[in-house]
């Protein structure tokens, strides 16, 4: 930062908007800082001191961009200049000087090998010194045929899947010069789906050698996931009614979903997003839901089936091992709790369920690992229904032999 300050003695108050207007005309006004300052505000000679601060200018960063056997393509950075000096040099002979406010530059009718120097320097006031000349050199020829690939990356990721390292192959071997581009990599050569939202993405591989010839291999690749629920199946049935049942879901691509409901039974399709669910008995519906990138998601739901409010207890079984009516178990529909114990004709508690499902709650006539007495035993049944009442039944039942 260079200060520069003028002192002038002058009478007229106006004298600093004049050089304002001078300067600015004149566009003399880059990089100033002007102020006009009266040392003796009341006297009838006023003494002005005007301070202005020159900023320095950046030396221009001077790329090239393109090159074919005929034409080398040139582009600097802009260092907030009007104008820039460029001297173009083929072959260390100078071709061009010019002054221009562009930030790029051809240069044509060249020959096979011809090596091409540019010099940029930015223009700026005399007080403040022009730049430093930014240059850069290349070769005019065609870019030999490279093969650039990208490996590694699979076509379809998932929402949540972990991150996979890339290779760049320039040539058959593992490229290292070069720079992997796309809002999909998280980190140099990392692309992490984890991070990512769904949909499409483009990875890109950028190689550029010395002479400007550029190679970019680039693949795409689809990003799925898949939110939502099933909407029905939480009010129960009774027997031989139908429960609507949805899929509500979407998927980060935004195509078209598929669907594969299990089990089958009491379906009236099992590819549909809506079906209509008439079970037997109460069944745990799951559908598996896949999007176009391959990702999927399991949602379940349970209808629950119900009968009129009935229980009713066998009077014997024969728990043999012959597969017929080996355990004792309650016959209820339109249940959701049951509590079953079983006594011995002498009062002993020898069997305690409590349970909402009857596929464990029956006596295999086993006490304490040891098979129970042929003869007669107590059973105390408590069933909680689905609409809110309560049944309690006590009876007598045979176990034979």
């Amino acid at each position: 930062m260079v200060l520069k300050t003028l002192r002038l003695n002058l009478r007229i108050d106006i004298f600093c908007l004049f050089l304002f207007f001078y300067l600015f005309f004149h566009n003399d006004l880059y990089g100033y800082s002007l102020s006009c300052k009266s040392s003796n505000w009341m006297n009838e000679s006023n003494d002005y001191q005007i301070a202005f601060s020159v900023d320095s200018i950046d030396k221009p960063i001077v790329n090239c961009t393109e090159t074919t056997a005929t034409n080398v393509a040139f582009e600097w950075t802009d260092v907030g200049v009007v104008s820039y000096q460029i001297v173009v040099k083929v072959n260390g002979i100078e071709t061009d000087n010019f002054t221009t406010n562009a930030l790029t530059f051809d240069k044509t009718g060249l020959k096979q090998e011809d090596k091409v120097t540019i010099s940029v320097t930015a223009i700026a006031l005399p007080s403040c010194g022009d730049s430093e000349a930014g240059t850069a050199s290349c070769i005019a020829q065609d870019c030999p045929a490279l093969t650039l690939s990208i490996e590694g990356l699979a076509e379809n990721y998932c929402i949540g899947d972990t991150a996979v390292t890339l290779t760049a192959i320039l040539e058959g071997n593992p490229s290292t010069g070069g720079s992997f581009i796309g809002s999909a990599i998280s980190e140099g050569n990392q692309l992490n789906p984890g991070i990512l939202q769904g949909g499409f993405y483009l990875i890109s591989y950028v190689y550029n050698e010395s002479n400007g010839c550029q190679y970019i291999a680039e693949e795409s690749l689809l990003i799925g996931g898949i939110e939502g629920q099933i909407i029905g199946g939480n009010t129960p049935i009774t027997l031989g009614k139908i429960s609507p049942l949805e899929v509500n879901a979407f998927s980060a691509t935004g195509g078209n979903l598929t669907y594969e409901w299990s089990p089958v039974q009491g379906l009236d399709c099992t590819d549909c997003a809506s079906v209509n669910a008439s079970p037997t008995q109460t069944t745990t519906y799951d559908v598996l839901v896949s999007d176009l990138a391959g990702c999927s998601r399991v949602f379940s739901t349970t209808v629950r089936v119900i009968g009129e409010n009935k229980l009713m207890m066998p009077s014997a079984f024969s728990p043999n091992g012959d597969g017929n009516n080996d355990v004792y178990v309650p016959y209820v529909q339109g249940w959701e709790k049951i509590t079953f114990q079983v006594f011995s004709r002498w009062g002993e508690k020898i069997h305690d369920v409590t349970a909402t499902d009857t596929a464990n709650i029956g006596w295999d006539g086993m006490i304490e690992n040891r098979p129970a007495l042929m003869g007669s035993y107590v059973y105390v049944v408590i069933v909680t229904y689905f609409n809110g009442s309560e049944e309690l039944k006590r009876g007598h039942f045979q176990l034979l032999r």
